[in-house]
């Protein structure tokens, strides 16, 4: 746990932190940016499970805290702000499950790996200096469980023709050599607000629907140059147990065979089953994603009925024709996508990683 002189100062004080909300959640174009940061927020916590422990540091009048609560997770926020803090309190009397510290998020009192989410938003760039923001993220990483999540938002350094400001900028570079340092993986990178906050605050009120759906498109397309970036980092094992008990998925083109051989292998079959077999002797969950080529054909006996079979649409030809079927080339990869983000597979280095 870093240790420092003196804390850094807060710039909300009582009038500031009873207004925070109102001033800033309240029209249109703010029930939408808050609508965003929730988004972003949200795709870290599906992740978690339900009664998980959760870290919001710099909860400021627990904007997000209170949410996660009326959810069910045990929360604990901290912030530098006694005002900000017994308006959050006030917010959240209601639920025990929530509760709060006035402590920097530099130096917090947690032990390690405590937590299976930590986060932070609209802090980063409030803070003192880049080096200070870096160490802020390291100390979130230190309170989170081996395997948990840490989600950083930022206002991004990247981002071209960006105005000068006071604003503490920070790039996904610089996050992920932090992540690199500390064992974690970057599992998830994106950007909002292509447009910047303050384009948005000037947006008429009925343009906002045309506003959001071109943003969205525009993030999905540049998300590296938008004004406010999130990251998400997985806390890695020191070692390999990291992966036992995941899923591990192996892609296999015609798994299937013609019933009469229906008790041999083809030979480019024999290797991926030999692994396997040997994954799932070692604890692992093992699914066998495969393609049938003719309606008729069965698996082969050889197959454990431990490994589970995912059988996607076959976009080959058959013998002793050549080539792909582009249709169902497409067909097979988006049934793939979308299998491995419904069973929640555990991805390393990319997002997709499969045993080929």
């Amino acid at each position: 746990m870093t240790q420092r002189k003196k804390p850094v100062g807060t710039a909300y004080d009582r009038v500031s932190s009873l207004t925070y909300d109102r001033n800033r959640f309240t029209t249109k174009q703010g029930l939408l940016f808050d609508a965003l940061e929730w988004k972003e927020l949200k795709r870290a916590i599906v992740k978690i499970p339900k009664g998980g422990s959760v870290l919001e540091a710099g909860c400021g009048t627990a904007r997000f805290s209170q949410r996660l609560g009326e959810f069910g997770y045990n929360v604990r926020a901290v912030d530098l702000s006694p005002d900000m803090l017994e308006v959050a309190s006030e917010k959240c009397k209601a639920l025990d499950n929530v509760t709060f510290a006035l402590e920097e998020a530099v130096d917090l009192s947690s032990e390690d790996s405590t937590f299976d989410l930590t986060f932070s938003i609209r802090v980063t760039n409030q803070t003192e200096s880049v080096d200070y923001a870096l160490e802020m993220i390291q100390e979130m990483i230190r309170v989170t469980k081996l395997g948990g999540l840490v989600l950083v938002e930022f206002v991004n350094a990247q981002r071209p023709f960006s105005k000068k400001s006071k604003d503490i900028k920070l790039s996904g570079e610089q996050i992920s050599e932090i992540a690199r340092e500390s064992n974690c993986r970057v599992e998830r990178q994106r950007g909002i607000l292509i447009f910047s906050q303050t384009i948005l605050n000037k947006v008429p009120r009925v343009l906002i629907p045309l506003w959001h759906i071109v943003e969205q498109l525009a993030s999905a397309v540049l998300g590296k140059w938008a004004s406010r970036g999130y990251i998400i980092l997985e806390k890695l094992h020191p070692s390999p147990e990291r992966f036992l008990g995941k899923k591990i998925g192996i892609f296999v083109v015609a798994g299937f065979c013609q019933p009469e051989y229906l008790n041999a292998i083809s030979g480019h079959v024999q290797i991926p089953l030999m692994a396997a077999k040997a994954l799932v002797e070692g604890g692992y969950q093992v699914t066998l994603i495969t393609t049938k080529p003719r309606p008729a054909d069965i698996l082969p006996k050889a197959i454990p009925e431990s490994i589970q079979i995912k059988v996607l649409v076959h976009a080959s030809r058959n013998w002793p024709e050549k080539g792909i079927q582009p249709i169902k080339a497409f067909r097979q990869f988006w049934q793939l996508l979308s299998f491995l983000k419904r069973e929640s597979f555990g991805w390393e280095f990319d997002w997709l990683k499969l045993i080929h």
